[in-house]
């Protein structure tokens, strides 16, 4: 008033825990309980432990490689080895080929907040995993017409 600044004080709030957690998106009710379960401790990680929570998703994706039946292990020189994620991702059926690359996004994002130090992941990291990861979960276990997920654009 008359030219004088009055101060105005704002509190912000920003959750950490809901009991029970919150359904970030809807599982598909086909959903093996291997991919579900990680999923579903991913969101009750979500707001607390971003990186905890993108590491869910990133056991959620291998379990979905496994539920696809790709094998975990070879031996090229009678030495068995496990096969790891991206060596999984490159197995995939042709049916899916066009997962690859989504299923690479996922593993990307997860890679940033488990291997770099002082990387941290982002609640909106988090989210772009949910997002693919939920067009995966529709695609693999509702499928509701014939589509194939659209090459994401930057």
């Amino acid at each position: 008033m008359n030219g004088v600044p009055q101060q105005v004080h704002e509190d912000h709030f920003r959750p950490k825990f809901f009991q029970p957690h919150l359904q970030i998106f809807q599982i598909p009710e086909a959903c093996p309980c291997s991919v579900a379960k990680p999923l579903e401790n991913s969101f009750a990680l979500f707001f607390a432990a971003p990186d905890a929570a993108i590491a869910s998703v990133h056991t959620a994706m291998k379990a979905l490689l496994g539920e696809m039946m790709l094998p975990r292990f070879v031996a090229p020189s009678g030495e068995r080895r496990s096969i790891n994620l991206h060596q999984s991702i490159a197995l995939l059926d042709p049916k899916y080929a066009h997962l690859k690359d989504v299923i690479l996004a996922i593993k990307w994002l997860a890679d940033d907040g488990s291997q770099d130090e002082g990387v941290s992941v982002s609640i909106d990291d988090v989210m772009d995993a949910y997002e693919l990861t939920e067009k995966i979960l529709e695609e693999v276990y509702a499928p509701k017409l014939p589509t194939t997920l659209m090459p994401m654009t930057p």
